[in-house]
Parts: C-alpha cells; structure tokens; sequence
C-alpha cells in the first residue's frame, strides 16, 4: 500500500493555519491608526504643539480611515489646541464616515468616479485657502491616484477611466501608470503642493509602492515630479495605446512636449520647499514582522526582497524554485524554513476570466510545488486583489491534484486569466476583505515541518 502523502495528513493544514497566522502580522505591523497616531504626535512634539492656526486635514487612500482616526487621537492627546480643526478625506467605495471635524468621503477605485472628483475639486480648494499660520497635514495612501482624480481643465473624467483601465490592462507598472496619470491631473506630480502654500505643510505616507519612491505614492501630489509629458507620451507609445486612448488625452500630452505651460514642478521646484514628507509604513514593515512571527512559530525566517516586480505567474514559478533550492541544498536556508517577499507583480490581460495578479501567482505555483512539504501565500495587502473579493491566493504540495480532482488545468486557467474560479473550487483563496490599508503585496514560502 502507497504511503499517504505528507500534505494529505494534519502538516498541511499546519502550515495552512501558520500561513494565515503570519500574514496577519504582516498585516498588524501596518495597521495605519498606530503609526499615524504616532507620527502625528512626533510631528506636533517637534512644532511645540498645535500650530498658531487651522490644522487642516487632506488626504486619500485606502488606509483613510484609519489614518484619519489616528491622527485626531494624537491630536486630541497633545496640549489643548488653541485653532481650529477641518479637512477632507477620500476613502474607497464604502468607506464608512466620521463623527468630527474631518469629513471622509467615498470616491472611485480602481478607476475614478464622479463622487471622487467633486471630492477633489473641493480639497483643493480648501488646500488653497491655507494660510501662513495654519499647518496641512496630508494623510497619503495606495490608492489615492485613483480616489484623488481630478480632470486638468482640458480633459474629462471619463478621459481618465479611459486611460486608467487601458494602462492598467497593458500590464503598465505604477511608476509608469503614475507618470501618465500626473500629466493629466490637476492635483497630482506636485501641484496639491503648490495649492497649500505659503502653509507648512506636512505629508504622511503608507508605501504602496515598490521602493517607497515619494514621486510616485499616490502620484506625488505635494512631491517634484522628475517625469514629464515627454515620459507619459513615450509610455503610451511603448505600450502601443495610441488609438486606445481619448483624443483629448493624447493631444494634452503632444500640447505638453511643445512647453505650453503644462509640466508639473520639479524635484526641488522652490514652490514646493514647504512641504515635508515622512513614510509612516511599507512593505518591508509588513514583510520584517511577517518574518519574526514565522520566528515565533519554529521556521528560520529570512526576507528575501521587497522589491520583487514582474509578470504575476514568472513570480509564482520563481518561488516554487525557491522552495526546490530549500529542501534540495538547503539554500538559501535548511527545512523548516520561511521565505518571505514584498513587491508588486503586473498582469498582462489576455484572456476574459477573472481574478488578480496574486491570484495568478498561487496559481502558477501550484504544479511546481507539486509533492512538496510546502505552502505558498501570495496576497495584496489591501485584501483586494484585483476585480475579486479575495485577497490573493494559497496553495501547497497537493494543490495541483486538487486541481486535477477539479477537472481544472493551470495553464488554461492561466492563459484566460481566470485564476480565482480555479483556487474557489479548491479552497484555494485568501478572503481577509478589505483591511483599511495597503502596502503592495506580500508573498510567504513556508517550508518543511516545525516539530510542533
């Protein structure tokens, strides 16, 4: 009689309830009221409290709430504020309100709304009616491009949707999204930051970006933007979008090359000198305490990287490598043993199906993990991974028999995009829901048996 395979037995949902356990604290250590809550009270203890004026409250992102309510407890916890309080916040599709003196409103995600941006046309407006004694703080999350669209004079919303779903099905990674995005706005590439002058002004971050580049966070609105119409346009062409995109768009970018008037500030712009920056959270935040939990519960942890990018399913297959190279030669570490990355993978949209780019990578990695004593998580930290309810993806050594169980083949699946329909009929997706914050995505190898 055949053995039964280990993954048959109680190790794999071992490591299944492990997985979970340290994605959550990957999750916990970027939870946005804490860490704002604490820079904001770093940032009043630095100024001496509260400013002489307004403390006006801006922002957008998918960590809004939170990063709202942290700020007003630290508010509320520093010396009795002699000005007054006010601002506006857009949050994602059902973000719920406030009570207090921040409104927080819905806008669109992943493509802009109108709801959006009215939202920002108003944010800007009250950017631009800070004073000198009054002090800005800008609460910035991933997302926020798309929540915080606000049309250039010549160009639509709907001009924005267009070009916004046709980079986004490109496979256009953010940094080349972004650079498109901030030539058409009027308030991204630095020019939120020109509205709040002569305020100080205080920006803070959580990282949904791939090296934490502030020009590219949420399209850098107070932030020197180092890229220029010739950059969006040379994008578009590169990704062959010409015909695809609206007509005003494309004659806004040609406009733009002549030197109309159009390009946004640079890095250093002096207009732009009263705006400060300061990251709150990132991926390697979320990955470093992804890997002390993984400590905690018997594995050898290591990060690999957090800056991992790349076409979702080759990300997946890298890592059924990386569990091949564990077990085999003990490299780069010996069974038991948690490999954890961070980044962000793009998908080239070929087919019609359904799923997300983490989808895709648990997918992928299912046949090479085939027979393994191992488990794989891929999962967005925002808990929405693309037009799907799930998270991302987790799979493990009997995935791909599952999926033959199934009746499913990965590579079919895969050339349809339909990733989510296949991990649905093998228990395979990550369904946390939104978590109210977003640092790209993590990705988490665990190897071997623990003993315990």
């Amino acid at each position: 009689m055949m053995p039964v395979p280990e993954q048959r037995t109680g190790a794999r949902d071992r490591r299944r309830r492990d997985a979970l356990d340290v994605l959550r604290a990957g999750l916990d250590a970027i939870a946005p009221a804490p860490v704002t809550r604490s820079a904001v009270s770093d940032l009043l203890g630095g100024l001496g409290g509260f400013p002489r004026g307004r403390l006006i409250i801006l922002g957008a992102g998918k960590a809004a709430r939170g990063m709202v309510q942290g700020a007003l407890e630290a508010v509320a916890g520093s010396r009795s504020p002699q000005g007054q309080i006010e601002g506006l916040v857009i949050g994602p599709p059902g973000v719920a309100p406030l009570d207090g003196p921040v409104e927080l409103v819905a806008g669109g995600h992943p493509l802009p709304n109108e709801a959006g941006a009215r939202a920002a046309r108003r944010l800007l407006q009250l950017a631009a009616s800070a004073g000198e004694a009054d002090l800005v703080l800008v609460l910035l999350s991933g997302g926020a491009s798309a929540l915080m669209s606000l049309p250039a004079d010549d160009l639509s919303l709907e001009d924005l949707r267009r070009t916004s779903a046709a980079l986004l099905a490109s496979g256009a990674n953010i940094h080349e999204i972004n650079t498109v995005r901030k030539h058409l706005s009027a308030i991204a590439g630095g020019r939120l930051g020109l509205a709040t002058q002569p305020a100080r002004t205080a920006c803070l971050v959580i990282s949904d970006v791939v090296g934490d580049d502030l020009t590219a966070i949420g399209s850098g609105p107070l932030y020197g933007d180092p890229t220029t119409f010739a950059d969006a346009l040379r994008i578009v062409e590169e990704r062959g979008l010409e015909d695809e995109l609206p007509a005003a768009v494309m004659e806004r970018l040609r406009r733009g090359i002549t030197g109309e008037g159009l390009e946004t500030p640079g890095p250093g712009s002096p207009p732009l000198a009263h705006t400060s920056h300061t990251i709150v959270a990132r991926n390697l935040d979320a990955c470093r305490a992804m890997a002390a939990r993984a400590g905690d519960l018997g594995y050898e942890p290591l990060v690999l990287s957090h800056m991992l990018q790349g076409e979702a399913a080759e990300l997946g297959r890298f890592h059924t490598g990386l569990a091949h190279s564990a077990l085999a030669d003990s490299v780069p570490l010996a069974a038991p043993c948690a490999l954890i990355t961070g980044g962000e993978a793009t998908v080239t949209v070929r087919g019609e199906g359904r799923g997300g780019r983490n989808q895709e990578s648990a997918l992928a990695a299912a046949g090479g993990l085939a027979g393994l004593p191992v488990t794989f998580l891929s999962a967005g930290t925002d808990g929405v991974d693309g037009p799907t309810d799930a998270a991302g993806g987790l799979v493990d050594g009997a995935s791909a028999e599952d999926l033959a169980e199934a009746g499913i083949e990965a590579a079919r699946a895969l050339a349809r995009n339909d990733s989510y329909p296949a991990l649905a009929a093998i228990d395979g997706l990550l369904l946390t829901g939104p978590t109210g914050t977003n640092v790209a995505d993590v990705r988490l190898l665990l190897i071997g048996e623990t003993g315990r």
